[in-house]
């Protein structure tokens, strides 16, 4: 397994404790004992220094012409040195079957032509394309492109994997002209898409709902990540619906 699918996949387990021991049972199951060791070296990197991990990972990206943003549960995030855009790339698929990246890639365009009926306002566009991992010659995966967002620091309401929302950060987000309402209309939204198509806009996470800087110097309130939680997934559409009413009360409070 190259190294940087492995800095990839062990970086995201440490998100949540269920991924982590996914990751593990994973590396056990590894045939090749040398392939085997690496995994459980760099997996053990991640777990005990994250951010050394993460600047050896950015530091192969920068040798390719690209900037490390991050990690999800399902992606790796990179910005092409001097472009306006992201890409993600989806991790599993790197291992998977032309077939079943095409069956993939379909799955995840509808995920998120149901989250824009519902939050669209909220979301970068985001396209959806099968190519090779721009880290690892000769492995292809699914990419999704979308426009690069300059975040604003501390921004975030949501705390991940925490079902109250932060209040600190309400209090800073909304001294934004606009963005009390913005905030409201998609609390409003996520809501009704909740009811009606059963999937809640991925709130859970350190940069997932955040304010962007807007045109001429203002803000403006993205949901980054343009795939929804469904409700098949009960624990967390539970936490991040958690989230959109912990902020919802929080506004009702303070009006």
């Amino acid at each position: 397994m190259p190294l940087v699918a492995s800095l990839e996949l062990s970086l995201a387990s440490t998100i949540i404790e269920e991924a982590m021991d996914a990751r593990l049972e994973t590396i056990e199951d590894i045939t090749d004992w040398k392939v085997k060791l690496g995994a459980r070296a760099i997996h053990e990197l991640c777990i005990k220094a994250p951010a050394r991990a993460r600047r050896l990972l950015s530091r192969m990206a920068t040798a390719k012409g690209l900037e490390y943003l991050g990690e999800g549960i399902e992606y790796s995030v990179y910005r092409p040195q001097g472009e306006d855009r992201v890409l993600k790339v989806h991790r599993s698929s790197v291992y998977a079957s032309e077939p079943e990246r095409v069956v993939a890639a379909r799955r995840i365009m509808e995920e998120n032509r149901l989250l824009k009926l519902a939050v669209g306002p909220f979301l970068p566009e985001q396209q959806v394309d099968i190519t090779d991992h721009p880290l690892i010659p000769g492995r292809r995966a699914i990419v999704l492109e979308q426009p690069y967002k300059a975040i604003m620091p501390n921004t975030c309401p949501t705390r991940i994997n925490q079902p109250q929302a932060d209040e600190e950060a309400l209090v800073r987000i909304c001294e934004f002209t606009g963005v009390r309402d913005a905030l409201a209309e998609f609390i409003g939204r996520a809501n009704l898409g909740a009811q009606t198509h059963g999937r809640a806009p991925d709130t859970n996470g350190h940069n997932n709902l955040v304010l962007c800087q807007g045109a001429a110097g203002g803000a403006e309130l993205v949901l980054v990540d343009g795939q929804p939680i469904p409700k098949t997934i009960p624990v967390v559409f539970g936490l991040v619906m958690s989230q959109v009413d912990s902020m919802d009360g929080w506004l009702r409070q303070v009006a």
